[in-house]
């Protein structure tokens, strides 16, 4: 991922890379920057962040993180997103089924959109994850997306 043009050097820069290389994969980071947007304001805010940098640079950078991260997650094919989808809810530890039920029906996903991505983005990625929804929903998933084993069973 590409960053935007702030200074190398800077402690926002480093504290929020190491953020989000902490975070397993795209998917991962996309809900996280999406969950630091005010949905009233669409002002990015990030307590640990403001202490490091003014509030209008936290939000800047954080804005366009949140789309290169956004475009990212757009380009992953529907098997990796369902894949990355399931790790992000059996991080939470709640039931895979009834997680992918409540946020297709809450439609909660819409916040990780950013503000001023085209309607085709949009449709495109909403489509995308409502899909992959159905998917997890289901009792039996696809053996593609049940995690194997590194090592062979004993």
């Amino acid at each position: 991922m590409s960053l935007p043009t702030i200074s190398p050097e800077g402690p926002l820069l480093r504290n929020v890379c190491r953020s989000l290389d902490a975070l397993p994969a795209p998917f991962a980071r996309l809900l996280f920057l999406g969950s630091l947007r005010d949905p009233y304001t669409g002002r990015y805010l990030h307590e640990g962040w403001a202490s490091l940098a003014s509030a209008a640079e936290v939000h800047e950078l954080t804005r366009q993180l949140h789309i290169l991260c956004f475009l990212e997650v757009i380009d992953l094919p529907l098997e990796a997103l369902c894949a990355q989808m399931r790790d992000q809810i059996n991080a939470r530890g709640g039931p895979r089924q009834e997680t992918a039920k409540a946020w297709l029906e809450g439609e909660s996903f819409r916040e990780m959109i950013p503000l001023g991505r085209s309607s085709q983005e949009r449709e495109f990625f909403l489509s995308q994850m409502r899909a992959a929804l159905h998917v997890l929903s289901q009792r039996e998933l696809p053996l593609s997306l049940i995690p194997q084993s590194s090592s062979p069973p004993q």
